[in-house]
């Protein structure tokens, strides 16, 4: 026979089981929901590539290499696992697109700096020299994506940013 303790004792248990059973099925349903927003994107880069040439006016643009990412933004290719980059064609526009995709080990907020000293740098030239290229240049988006980083300076930079995030899965 069980005496009158021994059953308060497993009542108590059946009590804190059956709480510690709803707070595991709480913090895996938060998990579940929260992963699409926690999980890592990533994107094809060779398919971003292929819906900007179909989407943009490339004559105003260079497709960038290696070198463009050096002499233009000082980025050294080494810390670079891929790239996207169009180029302006002479110091008189301002249409411009990078894409980078940083290895896993590599400061992000390094090379945003050096994107974004890129950016101040055509601020400063177009500020009092071209007030019609200056807000397009004010327009412009620079956003970072997991291990991605986005820089657009265009008229047409929302529609192109769009393009490009479509590609993210």
């Amino acid at each position: 026979m069980i005496d009158k303790y021994t059953k308060i004792k497993l009542n108590k248990q059946k009590k804190y089981t059956i709480y510690y059973l709803i707070e595991i099925v709480i913090i895996i349903s938060l998990f579940i929901g929260l992963y699409p927003i926690l999980s890592i994107k990533s994107a094809d880069m060779t398919a971003i590539k292929s819906d900007l040439e179909k989407n943009l006016d490339l004559e105003s643009v260079n497709i960038g290499n290696e070198k463009t990412l050096k002499n233009i933004y000082y980025i050294n290719v080494n810390s670079i696992e891929d790239f996207v980059s169009y180029a302006p064609k002479s110091n008189m526009d301002v249409e411009e697109i990078l894409i980078l995709k940083l290895k896993k080990d590599e400061n992000m907020s390094e090379i945003k700096a050096k994107v974004n000293k890129r950016l101040e740098k055509q601020r400063e030239s177009f500020k009092n020299y071209s007030p019609e290229k200056y807000k397009i240049i004010e327009d412009a988006i620079l956003e970072e994506e997991g291990q991605y980083l986005i820089f657009i300076i265009s008229e047409n930079s929302s529609s192109i940013y769009k393009i490009i995030k479509d590609n993210f899965k």
